[in-house]
């Protein structure tokens, strides 16, 4: 499990500083992973990296349609 949290950690940061303004639903897409299980990652992230929570904010202020 390390291992595989280590990289999808690594990609997100990755993927969110190549494209700061993605959408849940283009985060997902670029993960391979749903939305659902997206979200959930970034949750934990938030919690437990220090730049988990700049990478949430990222990815609700590139929410399309203004919801933030």
């Amino acid at each position: 499990m390390d291992g595989w949290w280590t990289e999808i950690e690594a990609e997100i940061r990755t993927v969110v500083q190549r494209h700061p303004a993605l959408t849940l639903e283009e985060l997902a897409r670029h993960l391979g992973v749903s939305q659902s299980g997206t979200a959930s990652i970034l949750r934990v992230l938030m919690i437990d990296q220090p730049w988990g929570s700049a990478v949430v904010l990222g990815a609700v202020r590139g929410t399309r349609g203004g919801a933030a």
